[in-house]
């Protein structure tokens, strides 16, 4: 047995049944056992996992029957799929959005990526030789301004797409 003979709440008389015995060969049996086959369906998982609680001590076999129980149905893994997919499909592409914001005489463009980094920027050249740099700052900042309301009202969208595929209500 163990260090924990004379302790008096410490009474597992299975606590040596399933040590491996110290071989590799002992080792990787025992732990084979516990797989479930890889070509086994859901119910057929689900049932090898209960028939090996129930070979656990009786101490650990609720535990184990509770959340063998807890795990989700064949359905509910489709489901789970199937939401996974749309989830994907809603949001594919979306590190390479950009997101163009011009300024009110149209004369600065600035495109922003999803994650608000700027990507380009554009002067006329109308803009640079009748401006000042004032007012091209002012531009600058109203055309960034644009770029981000643009990409705000796409991630909104985005937004909205992921409450109707998962269900919640935003």
């Amino acid at each position: 047995m163990t260090d924990h003979d004379d302790d008096e709440y410490y009474d597992d008389p299975y606590e040596d049944r399933y040590l491996p015995g110290g071989s590799p060969e002992d080792a990787a049996a025992i732990a084979a056992r516990w797989q479930p086959p890889t070509d086994s369906s859901h119910a057929e998982k689900l049932a090898f996992m209960r028939e090996a609680a129930e070979t656990l001590p009786p101490h650990m076999r609720d535990a184990a029957i509770a959340q063998i129980e807890a795990l989700p149905t064949a359905e509910e893994i489709d489901a789970m799929n199937a939401q996974a997919s749309a989830l994907q499909e809603a949001t594919a592409g979306l590190a390479d959005r950009r997101y163009d914001g011009w300024d009110q005489a149209r004369s600065t463009r600035f495109t922003i990526g999803f994650d608000g980094e700027p990507v380009e920027l554009e002067f006329t050249q109308v803009a640079v030789a009748a401006r000042s740099a004032q007012a091209l700052s002012a531009a600058l900042v109203e055309s960034w301004n644009a770029a981000v309301a643009n990409r705000d009202e796409a991630a909104v969208e985005i937004n909205r797409e992921v409450a109707r595929i998962t269900g919640e209500s935003r």
